[in-house]
C-alpha cells in the first residue's frame, strides 16, 4: 500500500511527505515533537514517533500519537512545561492528553471540568478555557474563570458541607477563582444547593 493510500485511510506513521501527490501534500499535517529552541530536554524530538494526518483528522491523529508514543508519554511530567507542549498548538496538545488518559474532560453548559490522573481537578468557565489556552493553568489571586482543587469535587463538597462559601473553599486549598467551583455545585443535581452560601 502506498503512503498516499495509507494516509487516505487515516493517520499513519512512517509517511514520506515528499512522496505524496501534490493535492494530498497540501492537506497533510504532522504531529512532531521538536522541543524548545535553546532548551535541552531528555525528551528530544528523535525519541517520539511522528504521526502524519490529513487536515480535519486531528482527533484520530492524537489517538495514534498517544498509542505509538505511550512509553515516552508515561515518563513525562505534564504538570510542568514540557517538550510536547512547546512543540505544538494547545488544541492538539489537549487532544493528546485526552487520548493518553492524562485527564478526562466534562463539558457542562458554561463550565469545563478537567479531572487529572494525579487526583486533582480543574474547573473552568468555558470562555476562560477557550480564550486563555496558553495561560489557562495559571492560578493566583487575580485568576479569573479557573480553579484548581487538589482532590475530587465530591471529596471537597463532603469535606465542607453543610455550608460552602468562597472563604471556606479558599481555606480548603482551592487555588484561583472559586466562582467556577460554586457554579459547578449549583448546576449539578448531585449536590444539595442549600449548602451553598449566596
Amino acid at each position: 500500500m502506498s503512503d498516499a493510500e495509507r494516509l487516505r485511510d487515516g493517520p499513519a506513521t512512517g509517511i514520506d511527505l515528499g512522496a505524496l501527490p501534490l493535492e494530498l501534500r497540501a492537506m497533510a499535517r504532522k504531529i512532531a515533537v521538536n522541543g524548545t529552541p535553546g532548551h535541552s530536554t531528555e525528551n528530544s524530538s528523535a525519541q517520539f514517533t511522528n504521526v502524519v494526518y490529513l487536515d480535519g483528522d486531528q482527533q484520530a491523529a492524537a489517538e495514534l500519537f498517544a498509542e505509538v508514543n505511550a512509553d515516552k508519554l508515561e515518563q513525562m511530567e505534564f504538570s510542568k512545561r514540557n517538550v510536547l507542549q512547546t512543540s505544538m498548538e494547545r488544541p492538539l496538545y489537549d487532544l493528546i492528553l485526552d487520548a493518553h488518559g492524562e485527564r478526562k474532560l466534562e463539558w457542562c453548559e458554561d463550565l469545563i471540568v478537567e479531572r487529572r490522573r494525579d487526583g486533582s481537578t480543574w474547573v473552568f468557565e468555558k470562555e476562560a478555557y477557550i480564550s486563555q489556552q496558553g495561560q489557562r493553568y495559571r492560578v493566583n489571586d487575580r485568576s479569573h474563570g479557573a480553579a484548581r482543587v487538589d482532590r475530587s469535587l465530591q471529596a471537597l463538597y463532603d469535606e465542607l458541607k453543610p455550608t460552602i462559601t468562597p472563604s471556606t473553599l479558599r481555606e480548603a486549598g482551592v487555588e484561583g477563582d472559586v466562582a467556577p467551583v460554586i457554579a459547578y455545585y449549583r448546576q449539578n443535581s448531585e449536590f444539595d444547593n442549600t449548602t451553598l452560601a449566596e
